[in-house]
């Protein structure tokens, strides 16, 4: 009895100890003091950021500047970093010195492949920025920046199949069309019902506005009618199909300019040369000539046969569609172009022909050659992205159509390729890494042919898959990749040579690959670890206790330990005493949670103290 007395008066001794404050004030002045010390650590961070920024602006290279905008992604000078970091971009040689690999970034987007690779075979040097632009036309023609790329390695750097994945532009991703469609989403306009839209619904804005709305509703319904209503699936696969498997990789670019960057717009599959012709006979009477065709690349002491710079000089038009008075308004927009169509020996009509006029360096340089819808045979159509044309780049009907719709004229074409990795050469039976088709004759081939259009007749129309035809190309070969599963489970199916593979394997997404860490680099001016310390870290801390004399505070902090808790004991200016707290709380929510049960068991005037570490 008497040791609980003993504790009893010691408590009664030890609160009568505390010091009387003005709560209220020092809460406030406490909250000041927490702005204060973030505001200061905020200038110092702000002035080292200042110091580090101009100290790397003046090194001025792309992995100086990289690094900057990874360890300072917060900072105001970010824009600005960035920007003069894809000026550098431009710059051939300050790439090849920098962490990142050209081949890499070129996968990315490869229009600049005419900026990083010596694409002039004859001077052995590449082209510049600037000369990317189209010259021909008015310096106020927005559309003068637009250009194209052909990418024609049908190898990777490794000697495999490239590969060709297409990439179409969304309309609504388009600058001619920005106002129009913001238009659009404001009053909740649907795509069909933008098309659909009478343009005096523009009547009451003011007369800029209501005249671009009014242009730019009238070039979405050409594109719509001429292009749009003809859109493909887009092509994906690891190398063309035709009573074989063989490389495929070649693509058209569409590339523009947008300030001091270029923009991948879209990537269609093409074929360039894979053939040439020589006459072997002709009709006396009839004047019908025959024709024998073999192998032909543009390599070797054929290397000239295509001029690296290019531009489209003439467009001309197809008869599937009537051109008319938008068509000729769009035209006139792009710098030209006519409603006249082209035909092969007077004949065979190319769809969509965009004259390749190669520049006047290239004297060599093969002058009849365009961009245009390939033949209908089963046999083009499945072999695109492979060289197989005399001479012209090879599109779908799709892509022809966006081609002549996208592309200006006399808009840069540039063509790009490795002589040694341009080739249409059969796969070698180690390099398959899909499903091939197991079909030993024509008869097994038409009996997944009726199939899949008895089964799955849409799918059968979509892709063009008749109930009797080739048992080995691309049509059949989409059939039986999306429908084996089913098919060898059936009759027929059972009877074939097939095992299902483990894994399809395909093409992973391409990311940049760093040539070196920028943590290693030479020039490096900061340590990181530096910033750290004007980091904004909070503590929390519950106030149970403020006394005059130190040795008090000490005291009643040892009691509350005691019982279970972790206390600490600093010096307030404000409150003039010793505060007795329970904590730090790294989270005040943790601090908050806590407070409740310190007020019912210790002090009913207990309150949450905050530092800045």
């Amino acid at each position: 009895m008497r040791i609980y007395l003993q504790i009893f008066i010691l408590t009664i001794v030890l609160f009568s100890c505390k010091t009387s404050y003005d709560k209220s004030y020092t809460i406030q002045c406490n909250n000041e003091e927490i702005q204060n010390d973030i505001n200061t650590l905020n200038e110092k961070r702000k002035n080292h950021i200042d110091s580090i920024y101009h100290k790397y602006i003046e090194i001025n290279t792309i992995d100086i500047l990289t690094d900057f905008i990874k360890t300072y992604p917060e900072s105001e000078y970010i824009d600005d970093i960035k920007d003069k970091r894809q000026i550098l971009f431009q710059n051939k040689e300050q790439v090849e010195n920098s962490q990142f690999d050209i081949n890499e970034l070129l996968k990315k987007n490869p229009c600049y492949i005419p900026i990083y690779k010596n694409i002039d075979y004859l001077r052995n040097k590449s082209i510049l920025f600037n000369e990317l632009i189209n010259s021909e036309i008015s310096e106020l023609n927005p559309y003068k920046y637009r250009f194209l790329v052909g990418d024609l390695n049908t190898l990777d750097e490794n000697g495999k199949s490239r590969g060709v994945k297409e990439s179409f532009m969304k309309i609504e991703d388009s600058w001619e069309f920005i106002e129009l469609f913001d238009f659009s989403e404001e009053y909740n306009i649907s795509y069909d019902s933008l098309l659909n839209l009478d343009s005096k619904v523009f009547s009451i804005l003011q007369k800029e506005k209501k005249e671009k709305l009014q242009s730019q509703l009238r070039l979405l319904k050409n594109y719509h009618s001429r292009v749009g209503r003809y859109l493909e699936d887009e092509i994906e696969k690891n190398y063309s199909s035709y009573g074989g498997y063989r490389y495929t990789g070649q693509k058209l670019c569409f590339c523009e300019v947008n300030n001091d960057t270029i923009l991948l717009i879209a990537e269609h599959v093409t074929s360039a040369r894979g053939k040439t012709r020589h006459q072997i006979s002709e009709d006396s009477i009839t004047g019908i000539k025959k024709f024998a065709y073999s192998e032909a690349f543009p390599i070797g002491d054929q290397r000239k046969y295509y001029a690296a710079q290019n531009k489209i000089s003439i467009k001309n038009w197809e008869t599937q569609r009537k051109y008319n008075s938008d068509d000729k308004f769009r035209d006139s927009l792009l710098g030209g172009g006519n409603s006249r169509v082209t035909f092969f020996d007077g004949k065979s009509q190319l769809p969509n022909f965009m004259l390749i006029d190669p520049d006047p360096l290239y004297p060599g340089a093969m002058k009849m050659n365009g961009i245009h819808e390939g033949s209908l045979s089963n046999m083009s159509r499945c072999m695109l992205g492979t060289p197989q044309s005399l001479g012209c780049f090879r599109t779908t009907d799709y892509g022809s159509k966006f081609s002549r719709w996208w592309t200006p004229r006399y808009a840069n074409l540039f063509i790009y390729y490795d002589e040694e990795r341009y080739t249409n050469k059969e796969l070698p039976e180690e390099e398959m890494t899909g499903i091939k088709l197991p079909f030993k004759s024509k008869s097994e081939g038409n009996k997944f042919r009726k199939w899949v259009n008895n089964n799955y007749p849409s799918f059968a129309k979509k892709i063009d898959l008749e109930e009797e035809g080739s048992c080995s190309n691309c049509f059949i070969q989409q059939a039986w990749e999306l429908y084996y599963h089913e098919y060898i489970k059936t009759t027929d199916g059972k009877k074939l040579n097939f095992s299902p593979p483990e894994v399809i394997i395909k093409d992973e997404k391409v990311e940049v690959v760093e040539k070196k860490n920028v943590e290693d680099l030479t020039n490096k001016i900061e340590d990181k670890n530096i910033l750290s310390q004007y980091d904004i870290i909070k503590e929390y801390f519950i106030i149970i206790g403020c006394f005059k004399e130190i040795k008090n505070a000490n005291s009643y902090s040892l009691k509350i330990e005691k019982k279970g808790y972790s206390t600490s004991v600093f010096y307030d200016k404000n409150a003039k005493c010793n505060f007795v707290a329970i904590g730090g709380f790294d989270k005040k929510q943790q601090a908050l949670s806590e407070l409740p049960n310190i007020q019912q068991k210790i002090d009913k005037e207990s309150w949450i103290y905050t530092k800045v570490k």
